[in-house]
């Protein structure tokens, strides 16, 4: 677990790597590490790394970068294959190894791509962001880890490529221009996120998951992905559902041990909730010393069965059930309680290092984790993320799943166009229910991501007028569309339930949800892994038929038949409920201060938001319920984004 970053030069260029303008991007990335730092350039000086290290979790203690036995590749890394070990043996089995001394994880990665190539990625096993310069070809290369676990950000212009695995490291370069990419904020604002390759900065792309990019001393840009869950994957049909379940543990069980790979010990997040509590009981079966778990609460009470949750209102607290698991499973139990003075105090800081706006309060508790693992001495925690997403794990997208197989049902476009104008005349055409058969009219998905937070017609509200006519015929079913193309030429099984996993394998999850927690994890060093989204075991559920995953219809059926025995029956049948905050209540309080003045200032500054329609959210969001809280959330996320952008921006380029 490292941050890098770096340049290369094109032949026309009358620039150089320098060391200053290296230790600039490199201070910027700092946080993931001061144990190790190197620089590197070039003999030619066309190409040169910054490097950072938090140096805790591998044999040799040895700086990046890494090169190969010949000289030939140098590489720079973060994060970890898990399996670097059977990689090494490979390697010297086949007499193509020359390693001095015991070689480290980035080594072997080094040997591994100078011996295979790009096909070495194959056989990786882990989350890793990877550049590396091929002398021999005279080219860059990026690459992204499967699931997107790792970032891997770059700008290109004419004459050079900045690379890092951290946004931040590329704004601390003079010429990167601050402009805000309008298309990044409209999908956004759609699925929480910017989908890749956008960023919210117009001059910056970020590599997609599984993929990896190639340029050339002319600055020839290639591309390609490198893997896709129907790659090579075997169907589970006419498969008892006890086999199921029990071949399901076996295998997330392999996971969580492949995960733990480290020279330190590993914890795990518990929060209370089913994935986290199996994950956290394997771990510890796993391990041959007391597991560390870390869980995140909120001080003060806030009623979840009362009047306020009928408006939409609170989020209950699970510490209970965390510390419940911890005991009974003999895991040393951690917690944080958060106020809403510590928690607005340190929102600058969280969304700064997130890079990019993320609409999820979720992201709050787990920058507070990451500082509490890392106060305990933890590099490294498992994190039961995906688990949702694989199972069909919410009763939304059950309903979700449903409404896709009604998609596919012989009803006549016309029918359901009529619908549509029926509801445009009686004022519903902002609703979700709008929204997605306007998109069975449209032939397109009805399921898009599985966090969706505004409608077409919601954005166009909010958006200024200028924006509102920019976008007046454009949609994010852009953003989703190469994703569709792709499952209905490879999925073995076009059901809805493979369609919903495939996309949120594809979008939601490397550019939101897993992009939330390694962001917060690693601003205090600290290196997030995910056993759930190991590519094996994505594979394997991917292999079961629907029909066998929604079982009975119990959410997550396969997966909770296979955890009885292993952790409690009432974590098990608790309702669901995922990491958040109350943030409904904090905003009738000093929160509700804080975004009324940003989203003001904002709107002052930039020409993107309707003042008067996001005040006019903010009233809704008193009378009404979470949604609209969730949306008020999402615009104040991008407003208190863009000062900490243009504070630090300026702070960065004077170091």
């Amino acid at each position: 677990m490292s941050g890098f970053a770096g340049c290369f030069h094109f032949e026309d260029s009358k620039s150089k790597a320098d060391c200053q303008y290296l230790g600039r991007l490199g201070h910027s990335i700092e946080h993931r590490g001061e144990a190790g730092q190197a620089d590197w350039i070039s003999e030619s000086g066309s190409v040169g790394v910054a490097f950072r290290d938090a140096a805790a979790q591998r044999a040799g203690n040895a700086n990046q970068p890494a090169f190969s036995s010949d000289g030939s590749l140098v590489v720079v890394f973060d994060g970890t294959i898990y399996n670097a070990h059977d990689i090494k043996q490979e390697l010297l089995a086949s007499g193509n190894a020359d390693f001095s001394g015991e070689p480290t994880q980035y080594d072997i990665v080094a040997q591994a791509l100078r011996v295979w190539g790009i096909e070495a990625l194959t056989r990786f096993r882990g989350v890793f962001a990877i550049a590396f310069w091929d002398e021999r070809e005279k080219a860059l290369w990026l690459i992204r880890d499967r699931v997107g676990a790792k970032h891997l950000y770059f700008r290109k212009t004419e004459n050079k490529i900045v690379f890092a695995n951290e946004l931040k490291a590329i704004l601390a370069d003079p010429e990167c221009p601050i402009e805000i990419e309008e298309e990044a904020l409209y999908h956004y604002m759609t699925f929480q996120a910017s989908p890749a390759p956008l960023t919210f900065l117009k001059s910056i792309s970020k590599l997609q998951s599984s993929s990896w990019l190639r340029v050339d001393t002319s600055g020839n840009v290639k591309s390609g992905r490198y893997w896709d869950v129907f790659d090579d994957l075997n169907p589970r049909v006419n498969v008892s559902h006890k086999d199921l379940s029990e071949s399901l543990i076996a295998k997330l069980r392999d996971s969580v041990k492949a995960a733990s790979h480290a020279d330190t010990p590993v914890g795990v997040l518990l929060s209370g909730g089913v994935d986290s509590s199996v994950n956290a009981k394997l771990l510890s079966e796993e391990s041959d010393q007391p597991v560390k778990s870390f869980t995140a609460g909120y001080a003060g009470d806030y009623d979840p069965t009362g009047e306020m949750n009928r408006k939409g209102a609170s989020y209950a607290n699970e510490i209970d059930y965390a510390r419940m698991m911890a005991e009974r499973s003999h895991i040393t139990y951690c917690e944080k309680m958060l106020t809403m003075d510590e928690v607005i105090e340190g929102l600058p800081k969280m969304i700064w290092h997130l890079d990019e706006p993320v609409a999820d309060p979720g992201a709050v508790p787990l920058f507070f984790l990451g500082q509490l693992a890392h106060h305990e001495g933890v590099a490294a925690f498992q994190s039961g993320e995906g688990a949702d997403g694989l199972f069909l794990g919410t009763a939304g997208a059950q309903k979700l799943r449903k409404l896709q197989h009604l998609d596919g049902m012989p009803i006549p476009r016309a029918f359901k166009a009529l619908g549509l104008s029926a509801m445009q005349s009686m004022g519903k055409s902002d609703t979700f229910a709008y929204e997605r058969l306007r998109r069975t009219v449209n032939n397109e998905a009805v399921f898009w991501s599985g966090g969706e937070t505004f409608t077409h017609e919601q954005k166009l509200r909010i958006l200024s007028p200028r924006l509102r006519e920019q976008f007046k015929g454009f949609s994010s079913w852009e953003a989703v569309r190469d994703i569709r193309t792709r499952f209905e030429d490879r999925a073995w099984e076009k059901s809805p339930l493979a369609w919903m996993t495939y996309v949120d394998l594809n979008l939601r999850f490397p550019d939101w949800l897993l992009m939330r927690i390694e962001k917060m994890a690693m601003a205090s060093g600290v290196e997030a892994r995910f056993p759930f989204l190991d590519h094996h075991f994505i594979q394997f559920m991917m292999s079961i038929p629907e029909v066998d995953k929604v079982g009975d219809g119990t959410l997550k059926y396969l997966f909770k038949m296979g955890a009885r025995g292993l952790i409690p029956d009432d974590i098990i049948d608790r309702p669901k409920q995922g990491l958040g905050l109350p943030v409904h209540e904090w905003f009738f309080d000093k929160l509700g201060d804080v975004a009324r003045e940003s989203l003001k200032n904002f709107c002052a500054q930039t020409d993107l938001y309707d003042l008067s329609a996001v005040e006019a959210l903010a009233q809704r969001r008193e009378a009404d319920h979470a949604h609209n809280t969730r949306q008020y959330y999402a615009l104040m996320n991008v407003a208190l984004w863009w000062d900490g952008v243009q504070e630090n921006s300026a702070l960065l380029r004077a170091a």
